[in-house]
């Protein structure tokens, strides 16, 4: 029989490797030199042409970014390249406008459709647009390099710059108005930035109906990273890529974004000197691996498809399956969540009354708790509101988000010990009851937002298959409950994390209420390891957190100083 000793370190490894797992995927790829062979996307020689672009601020109408668009313009020729420049006017606050798009062809053999590669060259007048959007015209520039390197592909290959696009998509409407036959592009791959580093994150596809597409993409790219919640959660925010056009003609697409840094979106802290090279590359890595795909597949077959379900898992893993699957998954859950009520309170192991009444007030002080926690965050962001180019430092956003977090799980480890005891509730109760509520949130999401059901599916299918094992054992110690809930809970962890990490990435400080309100997921699957915790010392999670809470918290401070 194991100590709870040994089950608490082989706890605390699972969790590490867990961590690991789970966040190794929001590592971008390193970066690679400009020496680099010629059939390789190199973020080197990437950067050599964002030198020159990001020079200064270049709005619409600029002459910068005439400038901009010439060095576009050498640089197709240079690779042979003849390329066209797509002139249109527009009328913006009653200032007349030229916009100029550049586009240029690499023919195919036997083209079946177009693969259309799309990045605007424009900024906002604050901003040297390093990350938004030079990332995505050099991605474009040295993409075009390489395929031309290579053997012909079979599709056309269209390289399109976009003026405009930072004034209500002024290039890419102009684009699609003058394009003789928008029946002739296949897929559109996109890239965009919404914030100076971390992963090249796919979060939008042209159409709803991408199952196939995201097969071939799971399998094709090198570092893959989707989630369809995002692509359900995209939808929801008031941003727009020149994607929107293309996706309001009903094509295809790919839109890719990396999006860490978010305080440096669309002001002047937009330099190369400020952008992640690793987050090029990986730009890079997507851009090179599904246009050499792409540009060889039949693209009549491609765009066929019904709705996907898709989660990275365990790394650059991507686990993808028709979302109708979600339904009979949730049927499943439920059956078992009935199933599980009714054999624990047969066997005594759970009472309704003191689940429900304990998971109120441990889910209410949780709430309490997390409200409490981003409103210190909040009172940071106005105390350091004019250091270090107005909080543009994401190494500190870091370690205060994971101090706060910390701080989260001290005071939700205290209330817990308090609940248990005062003998107001146990861990299978407690446990029992958060699985009712992520069944909830299933069957909720499933109607609102069914991209994010997958997450509270695979954690309640978890959660209570454990409970039903715990349920059945007879005179099993503690720590082997503990264990076993806490393994049962590792589908729900793998999805759960990645989910937080997303939102860390995505929201801008003052939103960090959602953030730590999303937290209460995996914390809630970790009951039974702060429980195991509470038996070999009562005090040792509250402490230990709350003390590597304040050092996080005390770091980067520092850093704002």
């Amino acid at each position: 029989m194991l100590s709870k000793g040994i089950h608490a370190a082989l706890q605390t490894l699972l969790i590490a490797l867990l961590l690991y797992m789970s966040l190794s995927p929001f590592l971008p790829p390193s970066s690679v030199p400009d020496t680099a062979p010629q059939d390789v996307f190199s973020s080197g020689r990437a950067m050599h042409h964002l030198e020159q672009i990001s020079r200064q601020p270049h709005p619409t109408g600029s002459k910068e970014l005439q400038r901009v668009r010439e060095y576009i313009i050498a640089q197709l020729k240079a690779l042979g390249i003849e390329p066209e420049i797509q002139q249109s006017k527009a009328t913006v606050n009653g200032q007349a406008l030229d916009v100029y798009n550049v586009i240029g062809e690499i023919k195919g053999t036997h083209s079946t459709k177009d693969v259309l590669l799309s990045a605007h060259y424009d900024t906002v007048p604050e901003s040297n647009g390093a990350s938004d959007d030079g990332s995505g015209v050099v991605t474009l520039l040295e993409t075009a390099r390489l395929i031309k390197s290579g053997p012909p592909l079979a599709n056309n290959i269209i390289l399109l710059f976009t003026d405009g696009e930072e004034i209500d998509l002024l290039g890419a409407q102009a684009f699609a108005k003058q394009m003789a036959s928008l029946a002739d592009i296949g897929i559109v791959i996109n890239f965009e930035a919404r914030g100076n580093g971390g992963p090249s994150v796919l979060f939008e596809t042209g159409t709803d109906r991408n199952y196939s597409l995201m097969r071939d993409f799971a399998k094709t790219a090198p570092y893959p990273i989707a989630y369809s919640f995002v692509f359900n959660l995209y939808k929801y925010m008031p941003n727009s890529t020149d994607m929107n056009v293309f996706k309001a003609s009903g094509i295809q697409g790919l839109n890719f974004g990396f999006t860490f840094g978010l305080d440096a979106y669309h002001t002047d802290s937009d330099t190369i000197e400020n952008i992640h090279e690793g987050s090029l590359q990986h730009h890079g890595s997507h851009a090179a691996s599904m246009a050499q795909y792409l540009g060889n597949a039949d693209l009549n077959a491609v765009i066929e498809g019904e709705k996907a379900t898709y989660f990275n898992i365990a790394g650059h893993r991507i686990v993808v399956y028709p979302q109708q699957w979600d339904l009979y998954l949730m049927i499943g859950a439920v059956i078992l969540f009935y199933w599980t009520m009714y054999s624990g309170v047969k066997r005594g192991k759970i009472q309704l009354a003191q689940t429900l009444k304990s998971s109120y007030s441990y889910l209410f002080s949780a709430f309490i708790v997390m409200v409490m926690i981003a409103a210190l965050g909040w009172v940071l962001r106005i105390v350091f509101a004019y250091h270090k180019q107005q909080f543009n430092d994401p190494e500190a956003s870091i370690y205060l988000g994971i101090g706060m977090l910390l701080l989260s799980v001290a005071l939700l480890a205290r209330k817990y010990a308090t609940l248990a005891l005062a003998g107001r509730t146990s861990l299978l109760n407690l446990y029992f009851g958060i699985a009712a509520v992520h069944l909830s949130l299933a069957i909720l999401t499933f109607f609102i937002f069914p991209g994010g059901t997958y997450m509270f599916l695979w954690s309640v299918i978890g959660m209570l298959t454990g409970l039903t094992i715990v349920f059945r054992l007879q005179n099993a110690k503690p720590p082997m409950i503990q264990s076993i809930l806490l393994l049962c809970g590792v589908p729900g962890l793998l999805v759960a994390i990645p989910f937080v990490a997303i939102l860390f990435m995505l929201l801008p400080f003052t939103l960090w209420f959602a953030f730590f309100l999303a937290c209460l997921f995996p914390l809630g699957l970790l009951l039974p390891y702060f429980s195991l915790w509470r038996n070999i010392h009562g005090r040792s999670v509250p402490l230990f957190s709350s003390a590597a809470g304040l050092l996080f918290l005390f770091i980067g401070l520092l850093r704002l100083m």
